[in-house]
């Protein structure tokens, strides 16, 4: 087994979960602004049925104030999750300029173990006896 496939393996296998940490991330953020976007429906339905669209107004809707903090909830943590996004793309350009400079190396101790003479042989004979 090579020296360096080992090495190697491993920062594929820490970029590929990298990327699906990344991926996972992005999903969560948009399935938070959806939700947030269908509880503003549902605000606006409840604002409607009740005529009274003021949330400082004595007699707005207790389901419309609950439905508001739970989307308030859902914004407040896409925008957490987008600062975990950011940070999570830091690390996919780290793990994948790591897994750049381990495959370099790896190349670079493949040229000096590989034979220069094509017969395999390290010394090449002058002449045939």
């Amino acid at each position: 087994m090579n020296r360096q496939a080992s090495p190697i393996q491993l920062k594929r296998f820490a970029a590929e979960q990298t990327r699906r940490k990344l991926s996972r991330i992005e999903m969560l953020i948009r399935e938070l602004s959806v939700g947030a976007a269908k509880l503003d429906e549902v605000i606006a339905a409840e604002e409607e049925i009740a005529g009274i669209s003021n949330p400082k107004h004595f007699a707005y809707p207790c389901y419309a104030k609950a439905v508001a903090l739970r989307r308030d909830n859902l914004r407040r943590s896409a925008e957490n999750l987008k600062l975990q996004l950011d940070k999570a793309r830091a690390d996919l350009r780290d793990a994948l300029a790591d897994l750049t400079t381990v495959d370099a190396l790896g190349e670079c101790d493949r040229r000096v173990e590989a034979p220069s003479d094509p017969s395999g042989s390290r010394y090449a004979s002058a002449s045939p006896q």
